[in-house]
């Protein structure tokens, strides 16, 4: 099963790399490019074993956009990812994890593999309630399944939970 982590890099990333550095699990992030510079720690999160994929160069809707907009907005983001991390970006999660026609052809023609979620986490709309999170993951995930996680202040504090009742029930964590 594999744990990614959308909408980052962020102010929280590097505390989420310590967290998953002490848990000793690898993880797969999708990070908007909007926010990546050098100063950000993705140098740490690849040594680290960690993968990460485009998130778009900024949060919108792709299917509200034309072929072209997705399309600059996708090549905008592997761009960056080349020129900012000397990284070169593989796999792309729409955000909002919606898509149309148009985007699978852009995601195509960049030669770029979409990655979506069968579990969420809904931490976006559980702000006070960590354990509530922890719930919703552990209690819905099965073999190779995907979890949808975002860089929050309340999945932080959800996470060793998340883990160490995953490790329990015998599940491995893989890197996408």
């Amino acid at each position: 099963m594999a744990l990614t982590f959308d909408d980052g890099p962020g102010r929280l990333t590097s505390a989420f790399l310590d967290c998953l550095e002490e848990l000793d699990v690898g993880a797969t992030f999708f990070w908007q490019t909007r926010y990546l510079h050098h100063k950000r720690p993705f140098k740490r999160a690849l040594a680290n074993g960690h993968s990460i994929g485009s998130h778009a160069h900024k949060h919108r809707d792709l299917t509200k956009r034309s072929f072209e907009e997705q399309f600059d907005s996708l090549q905008t983001s592997v761009s960056l990812f080349s020129t900012v991390m000397n990284h070169e970006a593989t796999l792309v999660r729409p955000p909002y994890g919606q898509y149309n026609k148009e985007t699978q052809r852009a995601v195509d023609q960049l030669g770029l593999r979409m990655i979506m979620w069968d579990v969420a986490s809904f931490d976006w709309e559980l702000k006070e309630d960590p354990e509530k999170i922890t719930r919703l993951v552990v209690d819905n995930v099965k073999s190779g399944s995907i979890v949808l996680l975002h860089e929050l202040p309340q999945t932080l504090v959800a996470l060793p939970a998340i883990v160490h009742e995953l490790r329990q029930k015998g599940y491995h964590f893989v890197v996408l």
